[in-house]
């Protein structure tokens, strides 16, 4: 009975250690990764956009004026070349004020998505490696409870409750996106934990945690990455409403989604006080929409099957 414990393990062995390396690389490589993603010319002029917005955001600050400086004499003045974007209602500069609102945004978007990703990467992985448990069916039932509210007015509710102010719109958005990361990855992890490279895992005498974090998780990144990327464009547009309905960064602060609600009364005579912010979000979004596009298609082995077949 020994003799067969000893042959079984000696046979399982070797798929431990070559299954696991094969399909990492084949879905997260970096240079074949970003040698695919480079050949995509949409993912690519996302990526600019969002590279240009950031760049913008983090060095505009020092080549503008403060955005909460007003100038009397220069109330409502169409763009020219004092004011690139001209001036809002109290005289303050639209430029700066987009340039700190894109900060805001970015902060909001990439502190929402990192509390949502680790949670609900978290919960997900519980959640699929003890599939048909009672613990799946808990934390599975709170998600389909998250998921019976639509995101954004979830996310106003919570905000409401807390208190509206930057810091509470994050915690909002990082709370209504965690049903997504949770799902995703649980299924994954459904996938993944029938293999026979996490049977060999379990063999070896690997215990629960380390089956998660060494096999299980590294198999699932690829559409966590997928997921993170189009969670952004979704986290930037929710502060924007969040603002625009006074729920997010209270005023001096600017924020994209306030100088829309500010210029929303003066669209037809002055619009560019709400035309320029209103360009930032869409630019925003569609940048990361489009990169997230741009890793899927790069990730799905259907494409590099499609790709490989008439080199053949």
């Amino acid at each position: 009975m020994a003799e067969r414990a000893t042959n079984t393990a000696s046979s399982v062995a070797p798929v431990a250690t070559s299954a696991i390396p094969r399909r990492i690389d084949s879905q997260v490589g970096f240079r074949p990764f970003l040698a695919r993603f480079s050949s995509q010319p949409l993912p690519m002029a996302g990526l600019v956009i969002v590279v240009l917005l950031t760049l913008v955001s983090v060095i505009g600050p020092l080549l503008t004026v403060s955005p909460i400086t007003q100038d009397i004499e220069a109330i409502l003045d169409p763009p020219s070349a004092s004011h690139l974007f001209g001036t809002d209602e109290l005289g303050r500069d639209v430029f700066a004020r987009v340039v700190y609102g894109g900060r805001i945004s970015l902060q909001v978007g990439v502190v929402a998505v990192s509390i949502a990703l680790v949670i609900g990467t978290a919960l997900g992985l519980v959640a699929g490696y003890w599939g048909g448990s009672w613990v799946d069916n808990v934390i599975m039932r709170a998600i389909d409870a998250l998921l019976a509210f639509p995101s954004l007015v979830l996310a106003i509710a919570i905000t409401a409750v807390l208190g509206p102010n930057l810091q509470n719109a994050m915690l909002a958005i990082g709370i209504v996106n965690i049903p997504s990361f949770a799902r995703l990855v649980r299924g994954q992890v459904l996938t993944i934990r029938p293999k026979e490279f996490i049977e060999a895992a379990r063999t070896l005498g690997a215990n629960d945690a380390r089956v998660i974090l060494l096999h299980v998780l590294p198999n699932t990144l690829g559409p966590i990455v997928v997921l993170v990327s189009l969670r952004l464009a979704f986290a930037v547009l929710s502060e924007a409403s969040l603002s625009f309905l006074g729920l997010g960064a209270q005023p001096p602060t600017a924020t994209w989604g306030s100088m829309l609600n500010a210029g929303r009364n003066f669209l037809e005579r002055e619009p560019w006080v709400s035309f320029f912010p209103g360009v930032a979000i869409f630019l925003t979004v569609l940048g990361f929409s489009v990169i997230g596009d741009g890793i899927r298609d790069t990730l799905d082995p259907r494409m590099k099957a499609g790709r490989a077949g008439p080199a053949e």
